[in-house]
């Protein structure tokens, strides 16, 4: 795990940007999940790495907190998907019975490999559904800016210091 300081929406931005490089290096990896309250810069760190893929030009980046998901014509095409709503309903259900239809959808995205899946509110995520290969941001309010956790699983460790440079 490293920890990174964003102190500003630049810094957010070009922590996305790092995350695309790390893609189109690793090409193998399909998931990304992102964590914090509301405000926090996700769908800001969203932007920043859409818009440095292959098509990210044609994409107009938003938070899908009210569509759900948001499509964007990149290479890899790019699902960004917002939990909060589906999490507010199912919070109370078991893990077991959390794959909602929605959840199956997204699932089957993340099964077949094809997309590259960005989902916020990644709380609400069942754990037990989770690919072996995955990278989580998780991030945390500080008195002069935000700090981001970023964990990758079944990825090297210190493959993830290209983000910190």
């Amino acid at each position: 795990m490293i920890s990174l300081f964003l102190p500003d929406e630049a810094a957010t931005l070009n922590l996305g940007k790092k995350l695309a490089e790390f893609l189109k290096e690793s090409g193998e990896l399909r998931l990304i999940l992102l964590s914090g309250p509301l405000g926090s810069g996700k769908t800001c760190l969203v932007r920043g790495l859409v818009t440095s893929l292959p098509g990210g030009h044609l994409a107009e980046v938003a938070s899908p907190t009210f569509s759900l998901c948001n499509l964007y014509p990149t290479q890899p095409p790019v699902a960004h998907v917002d939990l909060f709503r589906a999490g507010l309903t199912t919070a109370h259900l078991p893990e077991a019975a959390y794959c909602l239809p929605f959840h199956d959808e997204v699932l089957e995205l993340v099964d077949t490999g094809e997309s590259l899946i960005i989902v916020e509110w990644a709380e609400f995520f069942p754990r037990m559904c989770l690919p072996e290969k995955h990278i989580s941001l998780t991030w945390l309010e500080t008195p002069t800016g935000r700090m981001v956790q970023v964990d990758a699983a079944g990825i090297p460790p210190e493959r993830l210091q290209s983000l910190s440079d």
